[in-house]
Protein backbone atom coordinates (compact mmCIF):
# COMPACT_ATOMS: atom_id res chain seq x y z
CA UNK A 1 0.00 0.00 0.00
CA UNK A 2 1.62 3.63 -0.85
CA UNK A 3 -0.22 6.83 0.69
CA UNK A 4 0.19 9.76 -1.79
CA UNK A 5 -1.44 13.60 -1.28
CA UNK A 6 -1.86 14.32 -5.01
CA UNK A 7 -4.04 16.06 -6.84
CA UNK A 8 -4.71 14.66 -10.58
CA UNK A 9 -7.01 14.83 -13.27
CA UNK A 10 -8.75 11.22 -13.78
CA UNK A 11 -11.38 12.56 -15.98
CA UNK A 12 -12.22 9.14 -19.14
CA UNK A 13 -9.30 7.50 -17.50
CA UNK A 14 -11.38 5.56 -14.42
CA UNK A 15 -14.49 3.37 -14.15
CA UNK A 16 -18.06 4.81 -14.08
CA UNK A 17 -17.80 5.56 -10.21
CA UNK A 18 -14.39 7.53 -10.67
CA UNK A 19 -12.91 5.23 -7.87
CA UNK A 20 -10.89 2.58 -10.11
CA UNK A 21 -7.54 3.37 -12.41
CA UNK A 22 -6.22 0.08 -14.44
CA UNK A 23 -3.13 0.86 -16.14
CA UNK A 24 -1.65 -1.31 -18.83
CA UNK A 25 2.12 -0.36 -19.79
CA UNK A 26 4.41 -1.40 -22.57
CA UNK A 27 4.99 -5.08 -21.46
CA UNK A 28 1.56 -5.31 -20.37
CA UNK A 29 2.39 -5.48 -17.20
CA UNK A 30 -1.26 -4.14 -15.23
CA UNK A 31 -1.75 -2.11 -12.16
CA UNK A 32 -5.32 -1.13 -10.21
CA UNK A 33 -5.56 1.44 -8.03
CA UNK A 34 -8.72 2.33 -5.73
CA UNK A 35 -9.52 5.63 -4.17
CA UNK A 36 -11.02 6.01 -1.06
CA UNK A 37 -11.91 8.96 0.96
CA UNK A 38 -10.69 8.65 4.53
CA UNK A 39 -13.76 8.17 5.87
CA UNK A 40 -14.03 5.08 3.84
CA UNK A 41 -11.21 3.26 5.59
CA UNK A 42 -11.47 0.32 7.55
CA UNK A 43 -8.47 0.72 9.84
CA UNK A 44 -9.00 -3.03 10.28
CA UNK A 45 -7.87 -3.78 6.42
CA UNK A 46 -4.86 -2.10 7.12
CA UNK A 47 -1.44 -3.36 8.50
CA UNK A 48 -0.20 -2.43 12.09
CA UNK A 49 2.56 -0.65 10.83
CA UNK A 50 0.56 1.76 8.23
CA UNK A 51 -2.00 1.93 10.63
CA UNK A 52 -0.60 4.92 12.96
CA UNK A 53 -0.52 7.24 9.92
CA UNK A 54 -4.11 6.47 8.97
CA UNK A 55 -5.24 6.73 12.60
CA UNK A 56 -3.63 10.53 12.41
CA UNK A 57 -4.91 11.00 9.52
CA UNK A 58 -8.34 10.31 10.47
CA UNK A 59 -8.09 12.27 13.37
CA UNK A 60 -7.22 15.52 11.77
CA UNK A 61 -3.31 15.33 11.69
CA UNK A 62 -3.03 16.11 7.82
CA UNK A 63 0.82 17.77 8.11
CA UNK A 64 2.25 14.40 8.30
CA UNK A 65 2.54 13.77 4.99
CA UNK A 66 4.56 15.70 2.41
CA UNK A 67 2.59 17.70 -0.76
Amino acid sequence: MFIFNATVDLRGRTEEQGRILIHHDEDNESLQLEFKALHEIELEDISSVQRPVFEDLQSGKANILRT
